[in-house]
This record gives C-alpha cells, structure tokens and sequence, in this order.
C-alpha cells in the first residue's frame, strides 16, 4: 500500500506541478483572445447584476435564486488528514463572510457545529478512495438541486443539439 501511495503522489506532484501551472494560464489566455476579451469586456456588467443592490433585494419567484446567492453557497469537503485543518480553516473563511456550507467529512461529530450548516458523514475509507463516495454524493446534491428547481437534469439546457441525444 505505502509503494502505491508514492506512485500516487508521484504522479499528483508532476500533474499538479509547474506543467500543469502553465498549460491552465496559457489555456485560459488562449481562450480570452479567441473569444476576443468576452470575460473582460462583460465584467463590469456582471458585477453590477451581482452585487448591485437591485440584484440583492429584487423579489424572485419562488425557487429562484439571485445571482448574490448564487455565489454564497459552498460544497467543502474534508476528507483527507494531510489538509484537513487547512479545509476547515477555509470552510470557517467562507462562513464568515456569510455563505451556506455543505461540509463532506469523515467525523461522526464535529467538534464547532458553527463551521458548516449541513454536515454529511462520509464512511471511514483510505484517503485515496474518498474521492468516489465524495462525487456520488456531489451527483445527487446536483440531482436533487435540479430536480427541486423543476429542472429535468436528463435535459441539461444551452447545449448543442448534436450533443443532446433524444
């Protein structure tokens, strides 16, 4: 198990190194000069949809979500040990300044209840395998998200029509 682990970690240091660094930023500057400076040019109105006063106190449907709440929801997990303070130390960061934190985690109880408004209790596997009970319960958070809001997610909208299939 401990030479699967330093294969593991290998592969994540060089994969998550300096290469991968470079190929996200000349990724995304690539994409910002093909789509000619969209983000940049539309940045001045997507604040102002978002954090504007009108955007915070307009009345919605019910359902609806305003775009300010839209970003004060947060999805943590906590699973493994060897970043499991710097997590909650982030998770107590974002709940401060106000969001709703779903927390993933391995304890049965968590010692400040106030870090999260909902805590789901992972079972106790290898941190190697925390991954997959983690996106399982992320796909049904999205699934029932969707379903709530009356969404059909086996119809996911602005997608192509030769990638939706019928």
């Amino acid at each position: 198990m401990e030479k699967l682990n330093d294969v593991i970690t290998a592969i994540d240091d060089f994969v998550w190194g300096p290469v991968m660094l470079i190929l996200l930023v000349g990724t995304g500057i690539f994409l910002t000069i093909r789509t000619r400076f969209l983000t940049w040019r539309n940045l001045g109105y997507a604040l102002k949809s978002t954090l504007s006063k009108e955007a915070r106190t307009k009345s919605r449907g019910e359902g609806d979500v305003s775009p300010f709440s839209a970003l004060t929801t947060a999805l943590a997990a906590a699973t493994q040990k060897h970043v499991y303070s710097k997590v909650i130390s982030n998770i107590r960061e974002v709940k401060a300044r106000g969001a709703y934190v779903i927390l993933l985690s391995k304890d049965k109880e968590i010692t400040d209840p106030s870090i999260c408004d909902v805590h789901i209790n992972l079972p106790d596997v290898s941190d190697e395998f925390t991954i997959f009970e983690s996106v399982v319960i992320f796909q049904l958070i999205a699934y029932y998200t969707s379903v709530g809001k009356g969404l059909n997610p086996d119809q996911p909208r602005n997608l192509a029509k030769s990638v939706t299939v019928e």
